[in-house]
């Protein structure tokens, strides 16, 4: 019960006492405030004190405020001072009941650190000495020498397909047009879904997985392969819409994925695979410089 009368109390006295502190801050946050031997005092007022840790005016200089207006700044800068003072009380308790062992985190900083370097500075090689550039040709011969790599995990389909309001379409209209072939080129009937159509996609150069057609299309289905090699021509309806989707082409999962659908894939390993053959290349260098000038001996 103690407790809880505690925990409110903060919840309670916190908010305003932080509020109290941020008009104090803010009255003397331009003010050139010098100590007395003449020298700017670049920690400021005091804001909150936990313990024997204070925190100061220049700690919340760190936040961005300069974008929020007043009311948004004001609940940043509080709930910084509440965080504050929490992490302030848990460490205090960490310190309190953790062994000098338990708290020797040393090892683990140096650690961190040591890797943070290395991880910033191959970083900064890479983006000097990388070349991002991948070409059609080197994403085809990728392909081409690693297609039992690519099996296709899901069913993928290229398609067209529109989405209407059932009040507004014409049916006979919309059927005759969409069961026509090379629609990509009918720029009439694209302007004409452009102005009137809830939703369309008429890219059938690419390829989208079956599933993500489901999200968008109310097709009830429990065998999504038979389902596909059985239906070209599709009309749905439900209570507020009529959709529309004319099936390409599709590839079954489990076979080999078509290489639109991994091109960005293919890319991605292929520019890590240089990263890996750059940074191998300069590690093999730096080793062989270092033993060149005897900068390395191992007893």
């Amino acid at each position: 019960m103690t407790q809880n009368r505690s925990n409110a109390c903060m919840r309670w006295v916190l908010p305003s006492v932080v509020i109290l502190l941020l008009f104090v801050f803010a009255e003397c946050k331009q003010a050139k405030r010098l100590n007395p031997f003449g020298k700017k005092d670049t920690k400021g007022r005091v804001i909150a004190k936990v313990y024997d840790t204070q925190l100061y005016e220049s700690d919340l200089e760190l936040l961005n405020t300069k974008d929020k207006n007043n009311q948004d700044s004001t609940s940043l800068i509080t709930e910084y001072i509440n965080n504050w003072i929490k992490q302030q009380l848990l460490l205090k308790k960490a310190n309190d009941n953790l062994t000098d062992e338990q708290k020797d985190v040393q090892h683990q900083l140096d650690e961190y650190r040591n890797s943070l370097i290395i991880y910033l500075y191959e970083k900064e090689l890479v983006r000097q000495r990388l070349d991002t550039t991948v070409s059609e040709k080197e994403i085809q011969e990728f392909y081409n020498a690693n297609k039992n790599n690519f099996e296709q995990k899901s069913n993928i389909l290229r398609l067209n397909y529109v989405k209407y309001d059932k009040k507004r379409v014409d049916n006979n209209l919309i059927r005759s047009v969409m069961q026509s072939p090379n629609i990509d080129n009918n720029f009439a009937f694209i302007d004409f879904c452009q102005k009137n159509a809830t939703n369309y996609f008429f890219k059938s150069s690419v390829w989208l997985e079956f599933n993500d057609l489901l999200k968008e299309v109310p097709i009830k289905t429990y065998d999504q392969e038979q389902f596909i090699q059985n239906n070209k021509y599709i009309e749905v309806f439900d209570d507020n819409y009529i959709y529309f989707v004319k099936i390409l082409d599709f590839k079954i999962k489990n076979s080999i994925s078509e290489l639109p659908f991994v091109s960005a894939t293919i890319k991605a390993t292929i520019l890590n695979n240089r990263k890996v053959k750059l940074m191998e290349e300069l590690e093999r260098k730096m080793m062989e410089e270092a033993l060149n000038t005897n900068d390395i001996k191992i007893n």
